[in-house]
């Protein structure tokens, strides 16, 4: 008896040990892992829309931005840096959209300081960024093995100037007291193939007339709409990098306003983007 219980202790002796998962413990896999990702996009952005500036008693025209001003399709970029994780999508982003036009009033016409003269040819120039940042939420609606889509939260701020210069005679808005707005949507991602996918991305913010922390003239005011969606085809040509080409639609209407200043600005309409991703 004793020499069998011997022989079942030293079989037992030489058993590999299989180790156990500590419970509760979720083993993490190369897909689960955080992983960085930076966009580097060019974009043409369709500018059209209008533009109204008032200095003091000022009586401005309001003016087309593609045709009055001549600033139609402006070209430009944008950068996005993203933290990917099982359950959250975080990124930061700056746009920026510059350019110039040619136009010529057949009317006198006022804007900002500036008095210009009918018939006279004049040049537009506008410089616009937007910032944007916020966190899309994967399994808030639905995930699966061949994508996601759920909520998505963040702020936009915007900063840029619009002016028009007529031989000697010149004026330029600046819209730099906005201070940033929230904005909410949907973000979602979807494999068509191996190497293809298919991103969306839509939001939009408002914010009613309300006091900012600036002073021109008395206490200077502000007021925002925006709105976005875009669709994105991504094509992988690496492990680390993917080539990208985008469509979409964007609306942004800002105004600032105090006892001196009444400045309000529109841009709507379609854009187009190509770019490349570096994922590490």
């Amino acid at each position: 008896m004793w020499m069998g219980v011997m022989i079942v202790a030293m079989l037992a002796q030489d058993e590999p040990t299989v180790p156990r998962p500590r419970p509760g413990r979720v083993e993490r896999t190369d897909e689960d892992a955080p992983a960085w990702v930076l966009s580097v996009r060019a974009q043409m952005r369709d500018f059209d829309g209008w533009t109204r500036v008032r200095e003091w008693d000022s009586e401005p025209a309001t003016l087309d931005l593609a045709g009055d001003l001549g600033l139609g399709m402006l070209p430009g970029g944008r950068i996005t840096l993203m933290r990917e994780t099982r359950l959250t999508e975080w990124f930061v982003e700056g746009e920026i959209v510059r350019g110039s036009g040619e136009g010529v009033y057949d009317v006198d016409f006022a804007y900002d300081e500036g008095e210009f003269k009918a018939g006279a040819p004049f040049e537009a120039r506008a410089e616009f960024f937007f910032g944007r940042a916020g966190v899309a939420f994967k399994r808030a609606f639905q995930e699966g093995e061949n994508g996601w889509i759920g909520p998505l939260v963040g702020a936009e701020w915007t900063r840029g100037y619009l002016g028009i210069f007529q031989g000697g005679e010149d004026s330029t808005e600046n819209y730099t007291q906005f201070l940033p707005y929230p904005i909410v949507g949907l973000a979602g991602e979807w494999r068509a193939s191996s190497a293809l996918t298919i991103g969306l991305r839509a939001y939009a913010g408002y914010v009613p007339r309300m006091p900012t922390i600036f002073r021109e003239g008395g206490v200077m005011h502000m007021e925002v709409q925006t709105a976005s969606v875009e669709v994105e085809l991504a094509w992988r040509i690496s492990a680390a990098a993917r080539v990208t080409l985008g469509a979409g639609y964007r609306f942004w209407y800002g105004r600032l306003d105090s006892a001196e200043d009444d400045n309000e600005l529109s841009i709507g309409g379609p854009q187009v983007t190509v770019g490349i991703e570096i994922q590490w």
